[in-house]
């Protein structure tokens, strides 16, 4: 069973809010999403590297550069996420709508780039 701790450290009345089973690898996944290479300690290969798309004109050909980014370099970081299928969305300067439909559910999160 897997256990992971909210990564915007949320709290309730019981502390930091904890994730379990499958919600557990969700959390995994929305932390890997706003976490860009090099800037996690102890495992600097670890996280997504879509601040290559920052200078990049916002458009239908850059959201499919990014799903393809993702879809190359999610497994080497989270292997245990099986990746069916990922919508991205332009929402405003420098931000995307990213959908990843797992096998242990959807993530749906506003990042930016």
């Amino acid at each position: 069973m897997s256990q992971e701790l909210d990564f915007l450290l949320d709290i309730d009345g019981g502390g930091v809010v904890e994730k379990d089973g499958a919600s557990a690898y969700v959390e995994n996944l929305r932390e890997w999403l706003h976490t860009p290479v090099t800037t996690r300690y102890g495992n600097p290969a670890w996280g997504n590297n879509l601040s290559m798309y920052k200078h990049e004109p916002m458009c239908s050909d850059t959201a499919r550069s990014i799903e393809n980014s993702i879809l190359l370099k999610l497994p080497k970081d989270c292997p245990q996420i099986r990746v069916a299928e990922i919508l991205c969305t332009p929402v405003e300067k420098d931000m995307y709508r990213i959908s990843i439909f797992t096998n242990y559910g959807l993530v749906d999160e506003v990042v930016s780039i």
